[in-house]
């Protein structure tokens, strides 16, 4: 994950997706693709980019309206990376680019996570029960439409490392 601090440089990536992860042989994931990313500025919004939409499935509302690019932008997406390990599928599956774009929209109206929009299939009880304590609501909080009520890095890492007793975020 981006937003996260690499090596002392706090970046935005701007596009995580499935696609730029890699796994490798010691099972660690390394993020590529760093073409959309800018560094945090010490406000914490990223440093300013012409166009920076990323991935239509995976962008948070606020990247996709053209809003200011924070850490939170990022956070979002890891909850739909989340949401795609559990499911095999991106959240909006199914509905075109202009589709998504306007869930997004609809969805910025409102304050909880994405999870409970009405173009979103719920989980099944059954699929929430398989999952570690904690994931789902970790998973939910990243999601949420308000950039404000996402979690920090520190946050989600925290939860992480209490759901699965390890610590995700790590220079190499």
């Amino acid at each position: 994950m981006c937003c996260v601090v690499l090596c002392g440089a706090e970046l935005f990536h701007g596009d995580l997706k499935p696609q730029n992860l890699l796994v490798v042989r010691s099972g660690r994931v390394k993020i590529c693709d760093f073409g959309l990313s800018r560094y945090l500025l010490p406000h914490g919004a990223a440093s300013p980019a012409a166009t920076n939409r990323g991935s239509v499935n995976y962008t948070a509302p606020e990247q996709m309206e053209g809003g200011e690019l924070t850490g939170a932008c990022d956070i979002y997406a890891f909850g739909g990376l989340i949401y795609f390990m559990i499911t095999g599928r991106h959240p909006w599956m199914g509905l075109t680019g202009p589709q998504i774009y306007a869930n997004r929209l609809h969805a910025s109206d409102r304050k909880e996570s994405i999870l409970s929009h009405p173009k979103l299939p719920p989980l099944s009880d059954d699929v929430k029960k398989s999952l570690p304590p904690g994931l789902y609501d970790l998973m939910s909080d990243c999601l949420r439409v308000n950039p404000l009520e996402r979690p920090p890095l520190q946050i989600v890492d925290s939860g992480l490392d209490a759901i699965y007793n390890f610590t995700f975020f790590v220079c190499p």
